[in-house]
This record gives C-alpha cells, sequence and structure tokens, in this order.
C-alpha cells in the first residue's frame, strides 16, 4: 500500500527518559522535531514538553504534523469496566476515569482497591519497584476478572511492557499515568483553539486529508544506534519521515487485524510501526 507522496510536513516525537530515578525522569524528557532536512533535539520535563506541544500544532499554520511520546495511551479492555461498572463506548470514556493522576501511585492504589472490590480479587493488577502497596507482581487472575493484563499490541510485540507495571526495567506505566492526562489536556486545548487533530486510532483507522495526527510510538522499533534518549526521539523522526517520504507510512496506519481485533485496539489504542 501506497501514497502518492508524503502525507505530512513536519513530524516531531518525545522520548521519556528511562532513568532510574523519578526526578531524573521528570526532568530528562526529549523532543525532537523534523522536518525531512533537519531534526532538531530540546530537553524537557513533563510540564514543558506538553507546552511546547501545543505551541508547535498552534503556530503550524499550513503544515500538517505527526507527533506522539514513548508511553501507552490507553489500558487493555474490562479496565473501565473494572473501574466503573459501566462499558467503555470511546477513548473518551478512560480520560475521564483517569482524570488528573497529579500523583500516580496514589491513584494507582486507589485503582487497586476499586478494581479487587469489584472483582472480588484480593488485590488490584498494578504493581512496580517503589510502589509500596505492591512492589511485586501479584497474583491476579486477569482472565477470571476479564481484564487482560496486556493490550493486544504488547501481545503482538512481547517487548512492550504492560501499563499495570509500575516500575522496573523499560517499564512506563507510571509515564504513561502521568502522560494520559497530559494527552488528554492537549485534546481539549486543540478543540478549543479550532486545531484538527485527529487522535489514531481512537479517532477511527482511516486518517482524515488534512489535521495534524497523534499516533503513540515505541522507539525501540527504529533504533538501531546506542539507546539514549535523544536516539530514540530522533530515530523515531528520522524512520517515520524516511517512510513517508517513500510513500510507504500509510501502510503503518493499516496493521493486520480481524474485525473483533480492531474493534478492540480502537478502544486500546495501538502501536504505529507494530503490524
Amino acid at each position: 500500500m501506497k501514497n502518492l507522496g508524503p502525507m505530512f510536513d513536519l513530524y516531531a516525537f518525545a522520548d521519556y527518559s528511562g532513568a532510574a530515578k523519578e526526578s531524573g525522569q521528570r526532568k530528562h524528557i526529549v523532543l525532537a522535531v523534523g522536518d525531512g532536512r533537519d531534526v532538531t533535539l530540546v530537553h524537557h520535563t513533563r510540564e514543558s514538553l506538553f507546552v511546547a506541544l501545543q505551541d508547535l500544532l498552534r503556530d503550524s499554520a499550513g503544515q500538517r504534523i505527526l507527533f506522539g511520546v514513548d508511553h501507552s495511551y490507553s489500558f487493555p479492555i474490562g479496565f473501565y469496566e473494572a473501574m466503573t461498572g459501566k462499558t467503555q463506548r470511546s477513548w473518551e470514556d478512560l480520560l475521564e476515569v483517569l482524570g488528573t493522576p497529579t500523583n500516580p501511585r496514589e491513584w494507582a492504589a486507589e485503582a487497586n482497591r476499586n478494581i479487587a472490590a469489584r472483582t472480588g480479587q484480593p488485590t488490584g493488577p498494578f504493581w512496580g519497584a517503589h510502589f509500596k502497596p505492591q512492589v511485586k507482581k501479584p497474583y491476579f487472575a486477569h482472565d477470571e476478572a476479564s481484564l487482560p493484563e496486556r493490550r493486544l499490541v504488547e501481545t503482538r510485540n512481547r517487548r512492550l511492557k504492560p501499563i499495570y507495571q509500575l516500575g522496573g526495567n523499560g517499564a512506563v506505566g507510571l509515564q504513561a499515568l502521568y502522560g494520559i492526562p497530559y494527552l488528554a489536556q492537549l485534546r481539549a486545548f486543540c478543540r478549543e483553539q479550532g486545531i484538527q487533530l485527529h487522535a489514531w486510532p481512537f479517532d477511527g483507522w482511516e486518517l482524515p486529508s488534512d489535521g495534524h495526527v497523534l499516533v503513540e510510538v515505541y522507539p525501540t522499533l527504529y533504533n538501531t544506534e546506542q539507546r539514549t534518549d535523544e536516539n530514540d526521539a530522533k530515530a523515531c523522526v528520522t524512520t517515520l519521515t524516511d517512510l513517508d517520504q517513500k510513500g510507504n507510512l500509510l501502510a503503518c496506519f493499516h496493521p493486520t487485524l480481524t474485525d473483533e481485533e480492531r474493534n478492540r485496539a480502537h478502544l486500546e489504542g495501538w502501536v504505529l510501526g507494530i503490524d
């Protein structure tokens, strides 16, 4: 599947630090922005990153941007139901439940209590290093609770860590609990400013003909050099730019999925580049 030319004018991707300490993770986030010729790298905090993205989307008159960050954007199916007792119908439902967890560990601890009470399990699914309520991976009967441990995309690529793991090597759960509310704020900002934004695949698998596109990325798919925050962010930009300019990017938006799998991933999200 090929398109007739580049779909985007700018490419912007952020890589969250893999630092062991949370203070390092918070302060060392790299945003790479490229236009097919040059790539600029800027270090950010969580707060300044999303201010920069707001500015980029607002000030890009006449340009179309493909952008994203390297953490999960949603939860496995069943999470919303386990938290609320209601049926999830859209990503927006999940964003409302997550709210603005300024302290994600406290939010996860409360979620564990709610899910345990609703599912009859002895504990909830969240766990991880420095998460005092549940440091070690618990026995949680995911099948019995109709709450998978992994999203579908995470079963396609087992290197991806489930959002329920809040700490440890390669874990992105804590960053996701911080980052998803920022994505919700960015989404609201675009609505208020009249900026066209398509969050793929939550807003649909087919891309609109114009407007910016938000995607979830996994830099390990693209970075063949030393694993650093700078190289990870830059690799997302350069690889996806190259695919777009060669007319091969559109195929990445059409992973091989059954109708049932597409319906599931429509709520769970998908990582661009995983088939």
